[in-house]
């Protein structure tokens, strides 16, 4: 049994290993796959930033070409005056885009010295436009030079630019290439590792399903040896209680006869044949008590009862001891509909309520009160994790005895255990204990607890559904 617990307890740890470290696995993958998503989500946007950047730059290129030509066929035909207001509103805008773009502090100098060459050279366009062609004919061949120049200045430095953009872009597209290769190799050894722990899952499980098969038939195996075991041991209880009855019954009468016959006996004599006497009654009550105990309790049917009737017949039947102890008891509204064995709720409340009218005080009439109120599961003392979130009715026997130490409160429920001597109380030991057999029977609970010289609760939880 041992080596099956630890065998059991050392699989489920293993699989509980194993799921820790894939999920700590699968949470580290999760978080470089994110942040390879991330990366390459950057790198689009820095790629189409530098793609937009070299379009700008091509189209102020493009532009400064066409009104270059625009002045100087203007200067040379005089016609198809060129609107260079519109032309200006228009670059404006394209270098406001290409400072948005532009994130480099080196090339952001660049690009304010092409905006100042650019100036330059719509300043010089302005001149050549507003001068009479006579004049634009002595100084064209130095306006055309200057605008040369300047000419080439621009377009290296829109060079240089679009040279930069170019290598961000090649950069870039090369860290999205790298991460999207590493994301499908990531994604490929997550798979594996998935499919691995899933076939490791279904070897494991398949071995625990064998083993708790093989167990189950262990266990059915035990459960039909201790049927069989059960039913001798009360085949066993059965006859020993009718052999042994028959014995002590003979020595019951021929005691009567000596006691009755014999009148020629010393006292001491029908002394010892009284205590005799006495003895065999205790026996033959001790024989009975342990053929109740030993019982099978499963041999009867279980029916809804309704406790209220059951225990008004159970102190009917107590009514002669009541009577000569002036006993009284006072019971509220109990569970009409509750499962259970009818025999065996009735011995239950029987040996408990008996119990209190045998442990009074002297000189006090016992007074016992049965109260019903219902609870849930978490507020009885050591319930089964099972039973956490039932229902049950907590039934309470008080009453005004001599009560006991409460530090007994357990003992007092096992077989043959008295705290009172057998001269004091007369009793085998073995009421509560049937009683708590009784309540284990119906899934339930029973707890005592008590205070000397002042009386005794006996609580049972019996399930409500």
């Amino acid at each position: 049994m041992l080596r099956s617990f630890l065998h059991k307890y050392r699989n489920v740890s293993l699989l509980y290993l194993i799921l820790f470290f894939s999920v700590i696995l699968l949470l580290l993958v999760a978080l470089v796959v994110n942040q390879k998503f991330r990366s390459t989500a950057y790198n689009f946007s820095k790629v189409h930033e530098g793609n937009e950047l070299i379009n700008e730059l091509n189209d102020v290129q493009s532009t400064l070409t066409t009104i270059g030509t625009d002045v100087r066929t203007f200067t040379i035909q005089g016609d198809h005056h060129p609107d260079l207001v519109l032309y200006k509103v228009h670059m404006d805008r394209k270098l406001k885009r290409i400072a948005e773009l532009i994130h480099d502090p080196r090339q952001m100098l660049v690009l304010d010295t092409l905006q100042m060459n650019i100036e330059t050279r719509f300043d010089i366009w302005n001149h050549m436009m507003s001068i009479s062609p006579d004049s634009l004919k002595r100084v064209n061949d130095q306006l055309l030079l200057e605008s040369s120049t300047l000419t080439n200045r621009t377009v290296g430095q829109i060079s240089e630019l679009r040279k930069n953009a170019s290598t961000l872009v090649y950069d870039h597209l090369d860290d999205t290439e790298i991460n999207i290769r590493m994301t499908g190799i990531i994604a490929l050894l997550v798979t594996l590792f998935c499919i691995s722990v899933i076939i490791f899952a279904i070897v494991r499980l398949h071995r625990e399903v064998n083993y708790g098969i093989l167990m189950q038939a262990e266990l059915s195996k035990k459960v039909k040896e201790l049927d069989r075991t059960n039913d001798d041991l009360e085949r066993f209880a059965y006859v020993a209680s009718h052999d042994l009855h028959e014995p002590l019954r003979k020595l019951y009468a021929f005691s009567e006869i000596l006691i009755e016959r014999e009148k020629n006996l010393s006292a001491e004599g029908l002394e010892i044949i009284r205590r005799m006497h006495t003895f065999v009654t205790r026996m033959q009550q001790l024989i009975d008590d342990m053929l109740q105990f030993s019982l099978n309790l499963n041999k009867v049917e279980k029916k809804v009862l309704d406790l209220n009737v059951l225990v008004k017949n159970v102190i009917n039947n107590l009514a002669v001891k009541m009577n000569e102890t002036n006993a009284s008891v006072e019971v509220a509204t109990l569970p009409a509909q509750i499962s259970g064995y009818e025999s065996q709720i009735s011995q239950l409340f029987q040996n408990i309520v008996s119990n209190s009218i045998k442990y009074s005080r002297p000189g006090v009439a016992p007074h016992i009160r049965i109260t019903c109120t219902e609870v849930a599961g978490t507020e009885i003392e050591s319930v089964r994790p099972i039973d956490e979130k039932r229902k049950f009715y907590k039934i309470t026997i008080s009453d005004n005895g001599i009560g006991f130490d409460d530090k007994y409160r357990e003992k007092i429920f096992v077989i043959f255990q008295r705290l009172h001597g057998k001269s004091e109380y007369s009793g085998s030991g073995i009421g509560l204990a049937t009683a708590k057999r009784v309540v284990d029977n119906h899934n339930g609970y029973i707890t005592a607890h008590g205070e000397e010289n002042k009386g005794a609760d006996f609580n049972i939880y019996l399930p409500k559904e």
